[in-house]
């Protein structure tokens, strides 16, 4: 019979050294271009809300470093990530954001975790690709120049 030896980092500093990686060059996009600047302030906007969620529910995000891979640790961790993901983005609901602000920060978040996995070589479990939000189809609506100048 083999222990089970499951490590728990913390989700915010894992978060800054993210932000911080990103913003002096060491992270790049799959182009190898740097990351720019806008993206960088959405990403501190993403910890900003995680910081308040973290605050709001007294309790800090943790992240699994998945030594072994039982069915009952895999299953554990993925209902944290899933219950996380869907109280996170009611929250953000009520702030009030937004379908395409609340897709955007989603995306970040699995940003974050590729981060962690593919570039820190963290064993965290591919549970945040469950982040995903059910966005509405807009319709562009198409004016003349005529009509544009009448509104």
């Amino acid at each position: 019979m083999t222990t089970q030896s499951n490590r728990f980092m913390l989700l915010t500093p894992l978060f800054q050294k993210f932000i911080t990686e990103s913003s002096s060059g060491r992270r790049l996009t799959p182009s190898g271009k740097r990351i720019s600047k806008g993206t960088i302030e959405q990403y501190k906007c993403v910890l900003k809300y995680l910081l308040e969620f973290e605050q709001l529910q007294n309790l800090p995000l943790r992240i699994r470093i998945l030594n072994t891979f039982s069915q009952r640790v895999l299953h554990s961790e993925k209902l944290y990530w899933k219950r996380f993901f869907k109280n996170f983005s009611h929250w953000l609901y009520q702030r009030p954001c937004y379908d395409l602000y609340v897709c955007s920060v989603a995306k970040t978040l699995r940003s974050f975790f590729n981060y962690l996995s593919k570039e820190q070589s963290l064993s965290v479990g591919n549970y945040h690709l469950l982040f995903k939000v059910p966005s509405q189809k807009l319709t562009p609506v198409v004016l003349e120049p005529h009509q544009l100048k009448f509104l």
